[in-house]
C-alpha cells in the first residue's frame, strides 16, 4: 500500500526517486519515493510499505524517530564565488552538492539507527543554502542560525526569495530545542544577534554558536583565510569532530 505523508507545492515534480528499503521490523519494509519541485522547495513524498506478514505498525515509525536523541551536523563553507558561481549546474557546484549529500548519507548510516540526524545551517549563500536544501530533500530536519536580522540585505532579489523560502522550511521545533533562554526565534530561525549587521564579528559569533551546538561539523573549505577558515579554526580549538572537504579537489 502507499501512504502519502508529506505534500509539497502544486508545481511540476521531478520523477520519483526511491530511497529504501529499510527494515522497520522483522516483517515490514519501507521504501520512500521522493519527488522534488522544479521551481521551489516543495517536496512530495510517498511511502511504500511492503507487507510480508505480521509486524509492528509502520505508522509509528515517524513518532519513534522524533523520540530519538539528536545528532546535530553543522555545515560551514564558502559563498558561491569560491565554489563555482551562482549557477547550481556548474561542475563544481554539482560536486559540492554531491559532497554535502554524501556527508549527510554517511551520518545517517552511522547514527540513524539510534539518533535523529539534523542539520544546523548558517543560512548564507553557497554551502549553507546547499546544505539546508539537501537536508530537506533527504527528509532531515534543519534549522538556521542567522548571524543577524538582515544578513541578506545585499543579496540579489532571487537569492533573497530563496532565503525566505528556506527559512519557511526550517524546523521551528528544532530551533526551539537548540536555542537558549533569551535568544530570539522566529519559525525555524535562531537569530544569534537580534539586530542588524554591524561588523564581521556577528558572522563569527554565528559560527561559534553553530559549532557549540553541533555534534560534528562538515566544512567545505579550500584552505584560504576568511569566515569559513575562522569557523574551522574555532572547531579545531574546541576539538569538535569535523570533516573538511576541499572543493577545488572535488573535480580532480
Amino acid at each position: 500500500m502507499y501512504k502519502p505523508f508529506k505534500e509539497g507545492c502544486d508545481h511540476e515534480m521531478t520523477e520519483p526517486s526511491a530511497v529504501g528499503g529499510k527494515n522497520i521490523g522483522l516483517q515490514w519494509e519501507v521504501v520512500n519515493h521522493w519527488s522534488h519541485c522544479t521551481k521551489c522547495w516543495g517536496t512530495k513524498v510517498t511511502q511504500e510499505i511492503l507487507w510480508i506478514g505480521e509486524g509492528p505498525d509502520p505508522r509509528n515509525e515517524e513518532e519513534s524517530a522524533m523520540n530519538k536523541p539528536l545528532y546535530k551536523v553543522a555545515f560551514t563553507g564558502h559563498r558561491p564565488n569560491k565554489i563555482g558561481g551562482y549557477n547550481a549546474k556548474t561542475p563544481m557546484r554539482v560536486a559540492v552538492t554531491e559532497a554535502i549529500n554524501n556527508a549527510l548519507a554517511r551520518a545517517v548510516a552511522k547514527y540513524g539507527e539510534t539518533h535523529e540526524v539534523v542539520v544546523i545551517s548558517g543560512g548564507a549563500l553557497g554551502v549553507d543554502t546547499d546544505a539546508a536544501r539537501e537536508a530537506h530533500k533527504m527528509g532531515l530536519r534543519f534549522m538556521i542560525a542567522a548571524p543577524c536580522r538582515n544578513q541578506d540585505i545585499k543579496w540579489p532579489a532571487e537569492s533573497k526569495l530563496t532565503y525566505k523560502k528556506m527559512c519557511g522550511f526550517a524546523d521551528a521545533d528544532l530551533a526551539r530545542t537548540l536555542a537558549s533562554d533569551g535568544e530570539t526565534i522566529e519559525d525555524g530561525v535562531v537569530y544569534v544577534y537580534n539586530g542588524e549587521y554591524t561588523t564581521a564579528k556577528v558572522m563569527q559569533d554565528r559560527n561559534i554558536w553553530m559549532v557549540d551546538h553541533a555534534d560534528s561539523v562538515v566544512a567545505i573549505w579550500d584552505g584560504t583565510s576568511g569566515g569559513t577558515g575562522n569557523c574551522v579554526g574555532y572547531a579545531r580549538n574546541k576539538q569538535k569532530p569535523m570533516v573538511v572537504i576541499n572543493p577545488t579537489k572535488l573535480l580532480s
